[in-house]
């Protein structure tokens, strides 16, 4: 029996979501359990899974409108339903390319991540990135993964730092408990199995690639595409096809 449960917030993601819960099977041996809140519409990936044992999809219409506001409440629905001693929580547009992307001893260790400001090469620490966090979940059990509090909080704010969850994980944790994990940045450089093609980055542990992220968010339809690359609809094409080339 797996000591892992993924948690993941969709919105409209689309084959991404599909994507990522494949590498999650692929890559994990025992297969834990998968917990989707899907913050959008019902279309055939989230009925695909909703068919699967593996998987329980939460319909969650959230109650405010901006980004982190929809994710923190799609976590918060969500992370009291893991009741193993891990949790990973990855975004629906993060794919896993390594069995090794959970092989940490989560008995010496309270939290695996990635700080923001490595990102784009800062040497500054910041605080860390949602994308791709493993936790040891009785730890975390009390945290609040919305933005902000009962009193700061409402729809399309825009948050301090210290008011955003990556920098509240910090109350819970001391750093000679965390394993830092490295960003690889595809806008200035090729990854290991992506390119410079992607405005997106590579998750590596210690010299080793196993994770990517797409950099879109859980709601695809609520970016825009960026300048000096293809479009979103475009990347999420290619992504998709070098991803399930990696995985075979």
């Amino acid at each position: 029996m797996s000591r892992l449960t993924v948690l993941t917030v969709a919105e409209n993601t689309g084959e991404l979501l599909d994507l990522m819960i494949s590498s999650v099977f692929r890559y994990t041996s025992p297969e834990p359990k998968v917990i989707v809140c899907n913050n959008g519409k019902v279309d055939k990936y989230i009925k695909k899974w909703d068919e699967d044992s593996r998987v329980t999809i939460i319909n969650n219409k959230p109650s405010m409108s901006g980004g982190s506001n929809r994710h923190g409440e799609g976590l918060q629905r969500i992370f009291g339903l893991a009741d193993t001693p891990v949790t990973a929580i990855l975004d629906s547009d993060t794919v896993l390319l390594s069995n090794k992307w959970c092989e940490f001893d989560m008995d010496r260790y309270d939290l695996v991540g990635l700080e923001r400001g490595t990102e784009s090469g800062k040497v500054e620490k910041n605080y860390y990135h949602m994308c791709f966090v493993i936790m040891n979940t009785a730890i975390f059990k009390q945290m609040d993964f919305r933005p902000g509090n009962k009193n700061t909080r409402r729809s399309g704010k825009s948050y301090l730092k210290k008011e955003d969850v990556g920098w509240m994980i910090k109350s819970f944790t001391i750093p000679s408990k965390v394993k830092l994990l490295k960003f690889v940045n595809l806008k200035n450089t090729s990854g290991t199995v992506f390119d410079n093609l992607f405005c997106s980055v590579e998750i590596h542990s210690d010299g080793e690639v196993i994770a990517a992220h797409f950099g879109r968010g859980s709601n695809l339809n609520g970016k825009i595409d960026r300048s000096g690359f293809n479009s979103t609809k475009t990347q999420v094409k290619l992504w998709v096809e070098v991803a399930r080339e990696h995985m075979k």
